[in-house]
């Protein structure tokens, strides 16, 4: 989400303004739910925020909209799907040229799924010919060589690390050893130390920061444009850089001082401290 409604410093006309636009979060429900949530967070307050997920479409689940809806109506459009390539369900190439074609928003693409859940071809004709107005890419076919014009092209380049955060990593490793304490009946002292490291500067200090204050906290918890710059520099190195990638912290290690009271709602919601 960073990466659509809170764009890097120092990327040319890339600022988006989210409200009264229309996000598709194109993944299954129940990320549909959180993604969604997240986007108001963000300050999508006075949008339509809809989906599409083919399985709950047909079961008439509330929310869900078909493709052809989706193109005509979406300002950002972002996926969080799982790659399938067989069955009445697959999402290879699921944005194709077909697909692109019959946007009319010109919309923002977010791709942080699988890479060929885009047809790449169809994205880079769609990003030439403005039927795309820009897209952040995460996800890309044939990783780790990945499309060199594609890159060229992006507002926002990161070599699948979406949901590489250091939070994340320790609960998966605290969850999978209390797995094991309940299989094998057996008791691993050390487990409630598996926590993630302290961030080098968890304090996020507002005082004299006059403008995109909300902007200024998020990304001094995160930016990409860091990686996003050495990708472009080095795209050879692809996967050194996932193998390679300091984890960062999630916004709930951080706490903000300085907020004013609309902002301080904000950030609670958020998960800033």
């Amino acid at each position: 989400m960073n990466g659509v409604f809170v764009m890097p410093k120092g990327v040319p006309n890339k600022r988006y303004t989210p409200e009264f636009k229309t996000l598709v979060v194109e993944t299954m429900l129940n990320e549909r739910l959180s993604y969604s949530e997240t986007a108001r967070q963000f300050g999508v307050v006075r949008s339509r925020i809809t989906a599409w997920e083919r399985i709950y479409l047909e079961e008439g689940a509330a929310g869900f909209v078909s493709l052809d809806t989706i193109a005509e109506e979406a300002d950002i459009i972002t996926f969080h799907t799982p790659l399938t390539k067989e069955g009445p369900f697959a999402t290879r190439h699921l944005a194709n040229e077909v697909f692109f074609n019959k946007t009319h928003k010109k919309p923002w693409f977010v791709n942080a799924s699988r890479g060929a859940v885009h047809d790449t071809t169809a994205l880079i004709k769609a990003l030439k010919s403005g039927k795309i107005s820009e897209a952040v890419i995460d996800c890309w076919e044939n990783e780790p060589a990945i499309d060199r014009e594609l890159l060229s092209l992006t507002a926002v380049a990161t070599p699948h690390i979406a949901g590489f955060s250091a939070d994340g990593k320790a609960n998966g490793t605290r969850t999978c050893l209390e797995n094991i304490e309940r299989f094998f009946g057996v008791k691993i002292e050390k487990l409630r130390e598996v926590m993630p490291p302290e961030p080098a500067d968890p304090v996020i200090d507002l005082a004299g920061v006059t403008e995109h204050r909300i902007e200024h906290a998020i990304l001094k918890s995160f930016s990409p444009l860091g990686v996003d710059r050495a990708l472009r520099e080095t795209p050879e190195k692809f996967e050194w850089f996932r193998a390679n990638y300091h984890h960062p912290r999630e916004f709930a290690a951080y706490t903000v001082k300085n907020a004013t009271t609309e902002e301080r709602e904000l950030f609670d919601k958020l998960g800033f401290k």
